[in-house]
């Protein structure tokens, strides 16, 4: 029968919009009611409204319930000055309660069948970010996704700073109090003193073709990296359902040379300042440095206690945050530590793989 719904356990492509309900129910099953990415806004945010072009997944059902799910968000990625269509996989999703046997082979019959649509639909690279569970199925030697960068994080603590929460927890707290705040104030000082280049910081209501000339600059000094040119940044960040960001510029004659983008959470109980992208109209840290500097300024006087990035060791953004007095947080300590994943859908994307030259932010995640 033409209207006969598919067998169990076979897999479907996602129908962007009519799927929706039940891939928010299989989600609020994996990650709960709560969690602030079960919400209709944010799967039409990230799928439907994508600059590039709508986004796409694959799914199972099993009683006529979608218990596994694999999403893809269409994405630009600059190689050598080459553009490729990526595919950012993402909500890689199985129901709790189908059990371990039957859970990972779903997991792998989805994850499988989300490769075969993306090579199908002319996508020449995958990315993603696994987490402590679909890490060991996606770089199976079956599915074959290779870790391509293992960002650390950088954080400098802001006056207000409170280390009770931390990993300073057992040092008493009168010593610590003493040790950060001199540490703070030595920061701040040191940070005074650096001369800031020629413009001035400014906040953007939105992004402009002062962008798209700034990205076009940029372009030349990436070697791998997502395109970040207007439409990108006016969806990412000022169009976002539910974050705030914040888009700082150094401006030049009425020119954009530097931009960053920083949003707030709380990380290790404390008020953080996240800056999660960044950009330079050249391979000088200068500009960016100073963009930093404002913000954490700013951040401070508005009650953040920390600031912290993730960033690639020796990328112009991890350069910028060490002349920032940002320290890099050891990998044992580090709370968001994660890796991106990539996965050769087409053989003139073979460099993407190649770990030094990637121009990486915390933002490239759909999740920040």
């Amino acid at each position: 029968m033409l209207n006969e719904l598919p067998r169990d356990g076979v897999v479907q492509p996602y129908r962007l919009g009519t799927d929706d309900p039940d891939v928010l129910r299989l989600r609020a099953a994996v990650w709960g009611k709560d969690h602030p990415h079960t919400d209709e806004r944010f799967f039409e945010w990230l799928l439907r409204r994508n600059p590039v072009e709508a986004g796409s997944g694959s799914l199972i059902r099993q009683a006529g319930q979608v218990v596994a799910f694999a999403g893809l968000s269409p994405r630009m990625l600059l190689m050598n000055g080459t553009p490729l269509r990526t595919a950012h996989g993402l909500d890689l999703m199985v129901d709790p309660d189908l059990g371990g046997m039957l859970s990972g082979r779903y997991g792998f019959k989805v994850s499988d069948a989300w490769a075969r649509q993306a090579r199908e639909a002319g996508f020449a690279f995958g990315v993603v970010f696994p987490n402590v569970n679909s890490f060991r199925l996606l770089t199976s030697g079956r599915l074959k996704w290779q870790v391509v960068l293992e960002p650390h994080l950088r954080a400098r603590p802001l006056r207000g700073f409170a280390s009770k929460e931390t990993i300073l927890a057992r040092i008493p707290a009168w010593m610590t109090h003493v040790s950060t705040t001199t540490l703070v104030a030595g920061l701040d000082v040191l940070q005074s003193l650096k001369r800031n280049p020629k413009g001035r910081a400014i906040d953007l209501g939105q992004a402009d073709e002062r962008l798209d000339a700034l990205w076009q600059r940029a372009a030349g000094h990436i070697q791998t990296g997502f395109v970040r040119d207007q439409a990108y940044v006016n969806w990412r960040y000022f169009a976002h359902p539910l974050y705030k960001y914040r888009v700082h510029a150094w401006e030049v004659d009425g020119r954009l040379t530097a931009f960053l983008v920083t949003t707030t959470r709380e990380i290790l109980g404390l008020k953080s300042l996240l800056i999660v992208d960044a950009l330079s109209e050249d391979g000088n840290p200068a500009a960016l440095s100073a963009l930093i500097r404002h913000a954490s300024h700013k951040g401070a006087r508005e009650g953040m206690e920390l600031c912290v990035a993730q960033s690639c060791q020796g990328n112009l953004l991890d350069r910028a945050l060490a002349k920032s007095g940002f320290f890099a947080v050891p990998q044992k300590y580090n709370p968001k530590r994660f890796f991106l994943a990539g996965l050769v859908l087409s053989p003139e994307a073979e460099g993407a793989l190649k770990t030094g030259g990637w121009h990486f932010t915390w933002g490239d995640m759909d999740v920040v």
